[in-house]
């Protein structure tokens, strides 16, 4: 078996993992995220320059794929391709110029395979009730698990680089600002609030935004609900500056981890969560499981 591959199109962050077997493991030989920020002038419709971004980005990654004798490979759009009303304009270009097909997936089906991908990494027996959390650019997953077996999975579109165009104003956050925010997430999540609120459910943070709250914490997951609220709330009282000074907070998300936060911080809060786990695992080892059924993934590359 040769060496195969998965493309992730986020809102925000596109990733390439490239994966070969060895013996009832997968190693990865190579792994890349690009902050194309595909979403970032909005994901009704994506600007030219926004498109330029990802079409350049995918001819690297289509390059890497021949450099690395990638035999079979599957690139997936998200939230933003499935909103964006030029999106087969530029899933277009993407196939004339690079020669990748993109899937663009349904959220029914991003949900199975992040969950899939958690499961690789997340003792999911142990947990009596758990809360997979996805933050993406466009759109946040919410996948519900009774120890591994599943209850549901919600997709909304209140992804960071969604929130902040409504509502990142002010820098820093204003009070009024978390407010509107926390009153819109509302909306969406009351109904899931109420089922689950009384059971206390476990936070899995899956990649993303998780990681920056991993480089604060010297201690292995799970993490103590008031840590993270500590971290959360520390973050969103920064303004731009101190965020870019902050070692914890890579470049690239400067921008919108605030709003992260604050998402975080509501879930937290409203499901009254008592401690919450980090995976670097989601989407893209999902794919991998349906592939490599039963296989243990090392991430770091060889």
């Amino acid at each position: 078996m040769g060496r195969k591959a998965v493309i992730d199109l986020g809102t925000n962050t596109f990733h390439l993992l490239i994966v070969e077997p060895a013996g009832p493991s997968l190693h990865a030989v190579h792994k890349e995220r690009v902050y194309v920020k595909l979403g970032a002038d909005g994901i009704q419709t994506l600007s030219s320059a926004a498109m330029e971004r990802g079409v350049q980005t995918l001819s690297e990654f289509a390059r890497k794929l021949k450099d690395f004798d990638v035999e079979a490979y599957r690139a997936i759009g998200t939230a933003a391709l499935r909103t964006a009303s030029n999106s087969a304009e530029f899933l277009a270009r993407v196939n004339q110029q690079t020669g990748l097909h993109v899937e663009v997936i349904s959220p029914e089906r991003e949900a199975s395979l992040i969950s899939d991908g958690i499961k690789m990494d997340v003792p999911l027996d142990q947990l009596h009730l758990s809360l997979m959390l996805d933050i993406g650019g466009g759109s946040v997953e919410s996948i519900f698990h009774r120890y591994d077996k599943y209850l549901e999975a919600d997709s909304y579109p209140v992804g960071v680089a969604v929130l902040h165009g409504l509502f990142h104003h002010s820098d820093p956050l204003h009070p009024t600002e978390g407010k509107a925010i926390r009153d819109h997430l509302m909306t969406y999540y009351a109904p899931l609030i109420e089922k689950y609120r009384s059971e206390k459910p476990v936070l899995i943070g899956a990649s993303g935004s998780f990681e920056v709250l991993d480089d604060y914490f010297s201690q292995q997951n799970p993490w103590a609900f008031s840590d993270v609220l500590d971290v959360c709330h520390e973050i969103i009282s920064m303004d731009r500056r101190a965020r870019e000074a902050h070692p914890a907070i890579p470049s690239e998300r400067v921008g919108y981890i605030v709003m992260a936060c604050a998402l975080i911080v509501f879930i937290l809060e409203e499901f009254q969560v008592p401690e919450v786990w980090y995976t670097p695992f989601a989407l893209k080892e999902g794919v991998l499981a349906g592939w490599y059924p039963g296989r243990k993934l090392i991430l770091d590359p060889v």
